[in-house]
């Protein structure tokens, strides 16, 4: 029994004109099973009798999440096929966090030019921020659709209409989740799991602000065990490489105590900007299961 969305996707991706090797490799990059791929196409292949009853596909079973290890693998695979599309995105909002750093260290030891460096730095920090949130929707967008034709600019292109979208969805979130931590830890991290799968609606769904807390809450209520050990593993991870990447740089630039403000800024952005893609495809992975 194939799944239903898969079988809905298929259909809608071989209207569009997409051959069935593409139909293959888009579902399996959206997180798919090869099973569920196959079957579907198959079905989708067989001619409709007229007067007989349409094949009625059935959705998979609630609750039932892949490993940590078999989405970081997935992950991993799709990283691997598409590094050359992912990393570039984060690079670019990065370079405009490389400039603001460059600017705050010219106010703090710029004498009389830190005063006409101030007004300058608050325009650049504007940008990086539209940049990242900019970025985070292009890479939710390259991961959604990889293929045949997405490149860094069609990419980018998406993204821009997602910018206030998921600007607004993460305030709304940021705010119910440090509502949460005031009032006690508990609710906070409830509040963070309930939300985590927002910004993946708000570009998969064409949903936003609340509607789109409110569907992510929806996926992943009832499952609050799962998604939080398949985060906490990711973030586990990211400690041990931020580890090692800073041991590695402190044997190159000193302690974090000696380093320059630029010096520590290479030194986190080589881990942003190579490791946050496989972190956004890892997370959009557990988001089409948890949606299923």
């Amino acid at each position: 029994m194939t799944n239903q969305q898969a079988l809905d996707l298929i259909k809608q991706h071989l209207a569009s004109g997409k051959t069935p090797d593409e139909v293959k490799q888009t579902m399996l990059a959206a997180g798919f099973t090869a099973a569920d791929i196959e079957e579907g196409l198959k079905i989708a292949a067989e001619p409709q009798i007229p007067g007989s009853t349409p094949h009625t596909a059935l959705p998979s079973a609630q609750g039932q999440l892949p490993s940590a290890q078999e989405l970081l693998r997935q992950a991993w695979e799709f990283y691997k096929k598409y590094f050359s599309l992912l990393v570039p995105i984060y690079a670019i909002p990065y370079a405009v966090t490389l400039v603001f750093v460059l600017l705050s260290s010219g106010i703090k030891h710029g004498g009389s030019l830190a005063a006409g460096l101030i007004g300058l730095s608050v325009i650049v920090w504007v940008l990086m921020v539209i940049m990242w949130i900019w970025a985070e929707a292009a890479i939710l967008f390259a991961i959604k659709d990889p293929e045949p034709n997405m490149n860094v600019s069609a990419a980018l292109t998406k993204g821009r209409a997602k910018i206030w979208p998921m600007f607004i969805t993460g305030l709304l979130s940021g705010l119910a989740v440090l509502g949460g931590f005031i009032l006690l830890i508990i609710p906070g991290i409830i509040f963070a799991l309930w939300f985590s799968q927002s910004a993946y609606i708000v570009v998969s769904e064409d949903l936003e602000g609340t509607k789109a807390l409110s569907q992510s809450k929806k996926y992943v209520s009832g499952r609050l065990g799962a998604v939080f050990w398949r985060g906490f593993v990711l973030v586990v991870i990211s400690i041990i490489i931020s580890a090692v990447i800073n041991s590695i740089a402190g044997a190159i630039f000193g302690s974090q105590g000696t380093q320059s403000e630029v010096e520590r800024a290479l030194v986190n952005g080589i881990v942003t900007v190579f490791w946050a893609p496989f972190a956004t495809v890892y997370g959009y992975k557990l988001y089409t299961y948890l949606k299923r």
